[in-house]
């Protein structure tokens, strides 16, 4: 009976000092994601004109650079990527091809030197509006767990499936969609060939390629790059 008594009155010792250990961990926890959250609401968001109406389409990079914290990664960059025409970025890994990519669609700000589109600082537009106008294929391509025909969707919200359908066809996806089981109604999860529909219907006026088409098979990547030189043509003459 003694031994009994003793064993309930450690049990009940040991219970909340046990608990407390939980808690002051649970709280070290939290303190970091605190932290991590904190840091997001800190940094400044990217803003500019709702309006961007570029004289042309040419992206011009002057004497760009750009640095990750304090490690410079481009230095004195200065190209010019004519409307209309096929620009390459050719280097070894890690030279700032990427980079570069990102920059001209301002996913990341310059910290030195200055891209214009048509005469027009990247800078003084805002991101969301820049965005509107532009498509991209990166190099990692995850989709979300819904249908195939709504990730499409995703690259031009309220596009009916009609033209969710002609876009898959013209990036030479639709064959390969309908010999899914479910079709266009199939849940999938990740899909590199069916990924690149979802920048077919953004109808872009320039177009960027990172090293993410190889990533696409030999026999779609063809299709894909002539497909959006002819969108990016056929745009451009209307512009015009």
């Amino acid at each position: 009976m003694i031994f009994f008594l003793f064993l309930l009155v450690i049990t009940r010792v040991y219970a909340p000092f046990d608990q407390s250990l939980a808690l002051i961990a649970e709280m070290f926890m939290s303190e970091v994601s605190a932290r991590r959250i904190t840091e997001i609401y800190d940094t400044p968001a990217a803003g500019g004109a709702d309006d961007f109406n570029p004289d042309g389409h040419d992206i011009v990079f002057e004497n760009v650079g750009f640095a990750y914290d304090n490690e410079q990664v481009l230095n004195g960059v200065s190209f010019t990527a004519k409307e209309g025409e096929v620009t390459a970025l050719v280097g070894p890994s890690g030279s700032g091809k990427s980079t570069c990519a990102r920059l001209a669609a301002r996913l990341w700000d310059t910290t030195e030197g200055s891209i214009k589109v048509g005469g027009v600082d990247i800078n003084t537009v805002d991101p969301e509006t820049l965005l509107s106008d532009y498509a991209m294929v990166f190099q990692d391509v995850v989709l979300f767990d819904d249908t195939v025909m709504k990730n499409i969707r995703l690259g031009r919200h309220g596009a009916t499936d009609e033209e969710v359908r002609a876009a898959a066809k013209a990036a030479n996806c639709d064959e390969f969609v309908n010999k899914l089981p479910d079709g266009y109604n199939m849940l999938t999860r990740r899909c590199m060939r069916t990924s690149s529909p979802s920048y077919s219907t953004t109808f872009p006026r320039r177009v960027k390629r990172s090293t993410a088409c190889a990533s696409l098979c030999a026999a779609t990547r063809p299709f894909i790059w002539v497909r959006t030189r002819r969108r990016a043509m056929k745009t451009s003459k209307q512009s015009a």
